[in-house]
């Protein structure tokens, strides 16, 4: 059942940005169905299977810790405060570990798979590495469980998350107006994929927190991709976490 809502999500992606691309291109010249489509195609596949793992690991952790005053409120709350609370702590849980990743050398090794896209569209989000998205998943969904939000409100949060990722990887022309001092836009998440530009423009859907701790830029075209490749091939964006020797976050190189 996962795997086949996982592939019609994928032919529904397919569909919808075709047609975005065919009319609103930020590069007219480029297409998803590109060079290395299966392995994006395949580990888009992976996801679903990935972040349910994920979440059922943060349930048996939210089960086996006794219940807590704050849980017992929080459990209390209407569900549209279920909803925002998990939204907001969720965005800001994706913030606090995209930052991680790039500065702590051993998760680099992993988020490394994900810059590896030498083109930037919808389908290059899904280059994440099933490691890394499972962990995503228990470590950002296991203290609100543990604070008594309701698994369904994470899991939506999650989803909402992921929808808003793909449209910013999307190679379409989106401009948010006033809303982009706030929130994140293509332009800024495609400068973030920079080559030399590293940990900056980090938020998923608000980028206010980029503004807070400093790691905000302004948006930029720039060539995407990393300094330390491991090439756009399935099997070696798979094992390559364990075989880089030295993982370099890809930000400018001292001199």
């Amino acid at each position: 059942m996962i795997a086949l809502a996982a592939a019609l999500h994928l032919a529904l992606g397919m569909g919808i940005f075709s047609l975005l691309e065919a009319v609103a291109a930020v590069d007219p010249s480029r297409r998803w169905w590109r060079r290395a489509f299966v392995a994006d195609a395949l580990l888009w596949l992976t996801h679903p299977l990935s972040s349910a793992l994920g979440m059922a690991a943060a349930a048996v952790v939210a089960g086996l810790l006794p219940r807590t005053e704050l849980a017992s409120r929080v459990a209390t709350l209407p569900g549209w405060a279920h909803a925002l609370l998990a939204l907001v702590a969720v965005d800001f849980g994706a913030y606090a570990l995209h930052y991680a990743y790039h500065r702590v050398p051993f998760l680099w090794a992993f988020h490394a798979v994900h810059h590896t896209s030498r083109e930037i569209d919808w389908l290059s989000t899904s280059r994440l590495h099933p490691v890394s998205q499972a962990a995503n998943a228990a470590i950002v969904a296991a203290p609100l469980l543990v604070c008594g939000l309701p698994t369904a409100s994470v899991v939506a949060a999650n989803a909402l998350v992921g929808l808003w990722a793909v449209l910013v990887h999307a190679n379409v022309r989106l401009d948010l107006g006033r809303l982009g001092a706030f929130v994140v836009s293509p332009a800024f998440h495609r400068h973030h994929h920079g080559r030399s530009v590293g940990a900056k423009n980090l938020g998923a859907i608000l980028s206010v927190y980029d503004r807070l701790f400093g790691t905000w830029a302004e948006p930029l075209e720039v060539a995407p991709g990393t300094a330390d490749d491991a090439g756009e091939h399935l099997l070696g964006l798979l094992v390559s976490p364990f075989v880089r020797r030295s993982p370099v976050e890809p930000g400018p190189r001292r001199t």
